[in-house]
């Protein structure tokens, strides 16, 4: 079955539908977060559905939707539209992801979804709905087609895929095992255009002898299982047994091709074959392009005594071609077509959605006693769809019922000025068949109208024409009692006549009490309740009020009259009854439900009227004309308090920067002197309840050391609680008591509260005055001293002696602990001794550092640091000297001998400098190295020539006096020398440290710097001569000949050799020469030296050496050797190589490898 099956539907369809309402995404039924991706070509879809499942029970239906195309499909919606569900009960569809499979369709993909149909259903037909974007009044696609595999009806939508599906009775079925079992399933589908065809087949457990079973299976007749899926039910290996009743459904894969098909039940336990059918169960494959005709229900069964008496008949085109030729019988009595039902015309086409499916409603007659059974035969011009039904008729019962809801006993009451009384009353049919012709007889002062709640009954000279066809059918009246003469109690009888099952039913009587009454007004006081009515507390200030509105409202039925009101009873001034009242003024008449209102005023009332009271107003009235007078009281009363008086306080006095201490006499703030003024808050508080009214605060009379900043005490309301502030500046660039701020004639208060008024209040603070004190603002000195105590100040010591960094705090008022140290990175020959740090506090204004200032030096600078948050007066101790000499010794260049050969003959001299940077000259100088085994590094008492001046002495003296001296700030250089190394020398890295030991006064000092030498074996070289003339055979490397007279080795015109060192030595002052002469060296492109002062080969490294010979000589020239001679550390070497003819081979001597 194709969505579309011609081109003209195809490019009308969904290339709308992918373009507007469906998205790319990958992954059947699931695309969280995918991006709406227009597809490149349509999408076509195929819906495969049951035709049919059993009436009457709970039961899932499951669909099946494909898509038959390349492009995704995401996004539809499903829904059971209520306009289509022919079955009594309710029906849904599960929507979104995670609820529903079929929420998004990848290309080529199949899902399914679940449709629940709740108990208690009827048989009937309903119809299941898909829509993209979930809103099929607002969907932009043109035309949604589609051909069902199964028995569908086809809806053919502009706007929606849509699908017919049917509730049925199923017949009885006497059948037993595997033939027990009842198919629901379309026998008549459509081919499917290319591919296999999908059928939904519901199975029905329908017999008591199907047997012990928990699988269905479907075969071919041999019990072959065929190709199908389980769609629902409980069915399968290891379930529980299929009881009489279950439901299980399929869709069964029917291969391509077919025309026709059968299947067979089978049942099996846990996997063995309990029985195999043998009653085939067939399908008629037709055209993909016919249209096929279905009816639903198939089954129906027709009861008066179930109270179900008509049956909608569905009928559906589920092919892809029109149905025509459509014509629907006339059933036999007693059914009928119910007029104005039939939807059907003489064709179901499916190029439009009204087409592909229609309705009629048969409804049964049958009397009493009369039961029977039939068949509606729908035919077309392709083909014919049957309906079974059976009716039964029932003993008719009359019945009827007339009751109010709303007045229950059926009194009805009205006054003299309302004549008028109605209520609703119900006609219901409460026999069991249909009831018409209810005739009604009136009793005197009621009339009968159609009703105006529920479903009005149609009704004209008391006659209602309304038919109540079913039990319990109903309509509703209205029943009206008019009467405005005084009437006493009295009964009446409301009878109604009627027809039932075309039979004059008996009458029926509806009993009526009536009653009118003398209307007549009641006054009652409706606001505020309860009474009497207690007003809020007022306080005696001659000011404070309350207010009170009393509603006075007719609750009666009649108009109250001659309204009048008394004045207060014992009314003194407490109360009073204000003007806007309108009980007795302007209005002196109300109506049942209006209302009149005296507004009542408490107080104000004098200082010292305290205490509490009760009073009352009274309103008169008539309640009708020719009655006595009748009144309401309003009562209520109230209570006078004391009048309140306020408290004002100094509530707190605050400095900006903070003060120290109270403000008394005995202790005054205290705040730091500084260049600008310092602000002083004083802030008053209401310390109590009650508001003081017109506050002021005046700053007259302060002294001149104060200045006004800001009063916001000025004219204000300080309500209780509340605080407000005044603001002075405060000169304290001086040190000292200030002037006292005298509370008696400056900052007082004046004010109002409930009691009086009040000027010039004292509002004191501890004392009748406000002391301050101005202090120094706190500075911490540091001096470098000889002492701990802080002096005598020095800015000089001796090397190698203590002075002490002292700090002193002056100033300050209760200065906190600050901690200060020192900071040596100028001071490098300096440190600590003992604790790094001290501290300083109000409590204690003195602490020291001490420091050892070691070796001499000029320039040495202290820092002072600190934690707290003075810091010190100066930054550093400036320039402070060690006194004393001071050597140090570096090396010129190096202090590195670098390698020297064990040959006791080599050495290595290196240059040193010694420096006074101290103070004081030093004495005494005497220079060695540290002894050591072999005594490698030795002074040079005649420095080198280079050696840079001037040159210090380094003879020894035994006597101390006798050497040389050092000034401060001179120096002088010496020499050493390492090696030569003796046999007895070990090879490796030689340490040593040159030493100049002096006198800083009497104090012997040394002064030293690290040497390092390295002694290294004796490295010989090996030279290695090479033929690079000719090829490498011969094995003596040339081209032809033995080298004899006879045979003469033949080489070209030019001869080259290749000179190697293979030894570990450097070889030095390489010569090589030929008997050829030097008038044949090529000394061009020879990198040999020939005849000059040689070259130097290092280990591994080689030269090249060419001779250019004459073509054609020959001859011998043994006498005259080649020679290479070159020197090594270990001896000269000459090498005597014999070439005995031009081209001859190569000989050695005295060990030299080829």
């Amino acid at each position: 079955m194709k969505l579309f099956t011609k081109n003209t539907f195809r490019n009308l369809a969904l290339a709308v539908l992918g373009a507007a309402a469906l998205s790319a995404c990958g992954g059947a039924g699931s695309c969280v977060g995918c991006a709406p991706v227009t597809p490149a070509g349509d999408v076509t879809l195929k819906l495969t559905a049951p035709n049919q499942y059993p009436a009457g029970v709970a039961v899932t239906a499951y669909l099946t939707m494909t898509n038959t195309s390349s492009n995704n499909a995401t996004n539809l919606y499903y829904d059971v539209p209520n306009a289509t569900n022919y079955t009594g009960t309710t029906i849904t569809v599960a929507n979104g992801l995670g609820h529903n499979n079929c929420v998004n369709i990848a290309a080529g993909a199949s899902c399914t979804f679940p449709t629940q149909i709740a108990a208690g259903s009827h048989p009937g037909s309903f119809t299941v709905t898909a829509t993209p974007n979930g809103n099929s009044s607002q969907s932009t696609v043109k035309k949604l087609w589609s051909s069902l595999k199964s028995d569908l009806g086809l809806q053919a939508g502009t706007l929606s895929l849509m699908a017919n599906i049917g509730l049925t009775d199923v017949p009885a079925n006497t059948n037993s095992g595997a033939n027990g079992i009842s198919f629901l399933y379309s026998s008549t589908i459509a081919a499917s255009e290319s591919g296999e065809t999908l059928l939904s087949v519901v199975a029905v457990v329908n017999s008591a002898e199907a047997g012990t079973f928990n699988t269905i299976n479907l075969t071919d007749v041999n019990g072959t299982s065929l190709y199908f899926d389980p769609l629902s039910g409980n069915s399968g290996q290891g379930l529980t047994n299929l009881a009489n009743g279950s439901v299980v459904s399929f869709l069964l894969h029917i291969p391509a091709g077919a025309t026709s098909f059968q299947f067979y039940a089978q049942t099996m336990k846990d996997g063995s074959i309990v029985n195999q059918g043998s009653i085939p169960n067939n399908v008629i494959l037709g055209s993909a392009t016919q249209g096929i005709l279905v009816v639903q229900p198939t089954d129906f069964a027709l009861s008066a005594k179930n109270n179900y008496e008509s049956q909608v008949v569905t009928l559906s085109n589920i092919g892809n071609g029109s149905v025509t030729g459509l014509t629907i019988p006339t059933p036999s009595a007693p059914l009928e077509i119910v007029a104005g039902s039939n939807t059907c015309g003489t064709s179901l086409t499916v190029t439009n959605t009204t087409g592909s499916s229609c309705s009629f409603t048969v409804k049964s007659n049958a009397h009493a006693g009369t039961s029977g059974q039939g068949n509606l035969t729908i035919s077309s011009n392709n083909g014919s769809a049957i309906a079974n039904y059976t009716y039964a008729g029932v003993d008719p019962i009359a019945g009827v019922s007339v009751t109010s809801g709303d007045n229950p006993t059926a009194t009805f009451i009205s006054n003299t000025e309302s004549s008028s009384f109605a209520s609703q009353f119900t006609l219901k049919n409460t026999g069991n068949v249909s009831e018409s012709n209810f005739t009604f007889t009136v009793p005197q002062y009621f009339t009968l109208s159609a009703g105006t709640t529920g479903i009005p009954c149609s009704i004209s000279n008391n006659v209602v024409t309304t038919v109540l066809a079913n039990h319990n059918d109903s309509c509703t009246l209205t029943l009206t009692y008019t009467n405005a003469t005084v009437t006493s109690s009295a009964t009446a009888n409301l009878l109604v006549d009627y027809s039932y099952h075309d039979i004059a039913a008996p009458q029926s009587s509806i009993g009526l009490s009536y009653q009118t009454v003398q209307a007549s007004g009641l006054l009652q006081v409706t606001s505020p309740l309860p009474l009497p009515y207690t007003f809020p507390s007022i306080r005696g200030n001659t000011h404070e009020s309350q207010t009170q509105v009393f509603v006075v409202t007719n609750v009666g039925n009649g108009t109250a009259s001659s309204i009048t009101r008394s004045r207060v009873l014992q009314a003194p001034a407490t109360y009073n009854i204000m003007p806007t009242s309108t009980c007795g003024s302007s209005i002196t008449s109300l109506a049942p439900g209006a209302s009149c209102q005296i507004t009542v005023r408490f107080g104000p009332v004098a200082v010292n009227a305290v205490g509490t009271s009760s009073k009352t107003v009274q309103v008169d009235y008539l309640p009708y004309l020719a009655a006595s007078s009748q009144f309401v009281t309003i009562a209520f009363g109230g209570t006078v308090t004391a009048p309140y008086t306020a408290k004002i306080i100094l509530g707190s006095i605050v400095f900006t920067p903070a003060a120290y201490e109270s403000g008394s006499h005995a202790n005054p703030f205290q705040i730091e002197s500084g260049p600008s003024a310092a602000v002083m808050t004083f802030s008053y508080k209401n310390d109590s309840l009650y508001p003081a009214y017109n506050f002021i605060i005046s700053t007259d009379n302060l002294p001149d050391t104060y200045t006004l900043n800001q009063n916001n005490c000025n004219n204000v309301t300080l309500n209780g609680g509340a605080s407000c502030t005044v603001v002075l500046s405060v000169n304290r660039t001086g040190v000292g008591a200030l002037p006292n701020i005298n509370l008696q004639t400056t900052l007082t208060a004046s004010y109002n509260d409930d009691v009086g008024s009040y000027s010039a209040v004292q509002i004191y603070w501890i004392d009748t005055s406000v002391y301050t004190t101005v202090y120094a603002a706190p500075s911490v000195t540091a001096v470098i001293s000889s002492s701990n105590t802080g002096s005598p100040v020095v800015s000089s010591a001796n090397a190698e002696s203590d002075i002490y960094v002292v700090y002193t705090l002056s100033g300050g008022y209760n200065v906190g602990t600050m901690t200060y140290g020192v900071d040596l990175t100028n001071a490098a020959w300096m440190s600590v001794v003992g604790s790094p740090s001290c501290n300083v506090s109000g409590q204690q204004s003195t602490c020291f550092i001490q420091l050892n200032v070691g070796s001499a030096a000029s320039n040495q600078v202290i820092a002072y640091t600190t934690t707290g948050s003075v810091n010190p007066t100066s930054a550093n101790s400036g320039s402070f000297d060690v006194l004393g000499a001071h050597l140090i010794i570096t090396p010129y260049t190096t202090n590195d001998f670098g390698d020297i050969l064990k040959d006791n003959t080599e050495s290595s001299i290196r240059i040193f400098k010694v420096e006074n940077i101290g103070t004081l000259v030093a004495t005494g100088l005497e220079f060695y190295d540290t002894p050591d085994e072999y005594d490698m590094y030795v002074l040079e008492l005649s420095a080198p020539v280079g050696t840079p001046t001037p040159l210090c002495d380094v003879s020894y003296h035994a006597d101390p006096l006798q050497r040389p001296s050092l000034q401060a700030t001179t120096f002088c250089y010496y020499a050493l020398k390492f090696g030569p190394a003796a046999p007895n020398v070990p090879l490796g890295v030689e340490l040593n440290n040159s030493v100049v030991a002096y006198y800083s006064g009497l104090t012997p000092k040394t002064a030293q710097e690290s040497m390092i030498g390295n002694v290294i074996p004796i490295l010989a070289a090996n030279l290695v001569l090479a033929n690079n003339t000719g090829p490498a055979s011969p094995s003596n490397g040339f081209v032809s000949g033995d080298g004899s007279s006879g045979s003469p080795y033949i080489v070209p015109g030019t001869l080259s050799y290749q000179l190697t060192n293979v030894g570990p030595g450097a070889a030095t002052n390489v010569i090589i020469r030929s008997p050829a002469g030097p008038s044949s060296y090529d000394t061009a492109a020879s990198t040999c030296d020939y005849s000059s002062g040689g070259v130097t080969l290092l280990p591994g490294a080689s030269c090249l050496a060419l001779w250019n010979l004459p073509v054609g000589v020959s001859g011998e020239i043994a006498s005259n050797p080649m020679v290479i001679t070159y020197n090594d550390a270990v001896q000269p070497v000459s090498y005597y190589v014999v070439q005995p003819d031009t081209g001859s081979s190569v000989f050695y001597s005295q060990g030299l490898i080829p």
